[in-house]
């Protein structure tokens, strides 16, 4: 006797039985192979009936077995799938015959690895005759092909990895994981971590307890919630996203990580240094810090190792945003190494200096005093 089965190439129809299976979908796991529809086509001598399903790997042979519990055909149709599987196949009933098989199975929650398969389904007739005790036949037996592909897994987009926002509830995004079979639904398990000074991002997930984790279904966006815990001013966090199919994991993003940047207020300033000659580093970003003078002279110089082309442009706006005029808005060093600027006709309040180079932007704060 044969099989039919309802999947990429024709079946055959017994006499007497039918199976219509259907395909896995991709990341599959055994679990997901009992998937079908059992036929009875009029009466039948056998009292129960049970399955085995074999799975073979083309290089390596068979990789794992299993069977249903014996079963009886009340009807003419039986339905055996996800959703009422566990009443036919005992839980944990998989025999694993290869450990490598096995551990790559476990070790994604159940998902086949890539490979090219073929799953044997065999139904079983089994009846008790009087005379030679309990009789078992094979009634139907096919090889379903099956390759199973590697899956890609999430890939971040943002927040970039590295990268310091101010933003307090930040907009996180990634791609799915590829490829997805039509109307399959993914559920998204995001999990973000503090990130501690000396570790990487990588160890921060591992080894620190999450501060939000939380799921959402389809969606590739998340925007940080206003109910979930404070991200702080000057902290590190570690991100990563995991996604699924069900209860199989089709991949984990890579881990990326962010800082919140620390923004000094204007009412929280530190005690200002006072000096006739402001003598000062400029900085990377235009909040970290301003210094005090009072004749209207500034000498400045650039971070430590950072090579000044000597073009650079340099402006000075007021707190209006409008621009004062300097003297040469070209600059070379003095005798003392450093760089001096003295504006004309600006009086007291808080200033912003920008420094303009080809491929990098310097500011200093700066209070005029009375």
């Amino acid at each position: 006797m044969t099989i039919f089965l309802i999947l990429t190439i024709p079946g055959k129809i017994s006499a007497q039985f039918s199976i219509y299976a259907f395909p896995p979908p991709p990341a599959f796991s055994i679990d997901d192979l009992w998937n079908m529809n059992i036929m009875l086509n009029g009466s039948s001598q056998f009292e129960t009936y049970f399955i085995t399903l074999e799975l073979f790997e083309k290089s390596h042979g068979k990789e794992a077995e299993t069977r249903t519990k014996e079963f009886v055909m009340k009807t003419f149709l039986l339905t055996i799938n996800k959703s009422n599987y566990e009443s036919y196949v005992d839980k944990g009933s998989t025999n694993y015959l290869n450990t490598g098989f096995y551990n790559n199975c476990s070790q994604s929650g159940g998902r086949v690895p890539p490979g090219a398969y073929t799953a044997r389904y065999i139904l079983w007739g089994v009846i008790v005759n009087p005379v030679s005790g309990k009789v078992i036949e094979n009634l139907l037996s096919y090889d379903l092909d099956i390759a199973e592909y590697a899956v890609y897994p999430p890939a971040l987009i943002q927040v970039y990895d590295k990268d310091t926002i101010n933003d307090m509830q930040p907009v996180f995004s990634w791609t799915p994981p590829f490829p997805l079979q039509t109307g399959q639904v993914i559920q998204y398990r995001i999990r973000f971590t503090q990130q501690y000074k000396g570790q990487i991002a990588e160890e921060a997930m591992l080894s620190n307890p999450a501060v939000l984790e939380l799921e959402q279904n389809q969606s590739t966006v998340l925007h940080y919630p206003a109910y979930a815990f404070s991200l702080t001013e000057g902290s590190s966090y570690a991100w990563q996203v995991s996604a699924y199919s069900g209860e199989v994991l089709l991949g984990k993003s890579e881990v990326w990580s962010f800082s919140i940047h620390t923004t000094v207020k204007q009412n929280d300033q530190p005690p200002l240094k006072e000096k006739k000659d402001c003598r000062a580093v400029l900085t990377n970003h235009p909040d970290q810090g301003y210094s005090s003078i009072k004749d209207k002279k500034i000498s400045f110089n650039f971070p430590k190792d950072v090579l000044v082309d000597n073009s650079f442009i340099c402006r000075i706006y007021d707190a209006d945003k409008r621009i004062i005029k300097l003297n040469s808005d070209k600059l070379a060093k003095n005798e003392t190494g450093l760089y001096v600027i003295q504006p004309e006709n600006i009086g007291p309040g808080i200033y912003m200096m920008v420094v303009q180079m080809e491929k990098a932007t310097y500011y200093l704060r700066f209070k005029i005093d009375k």
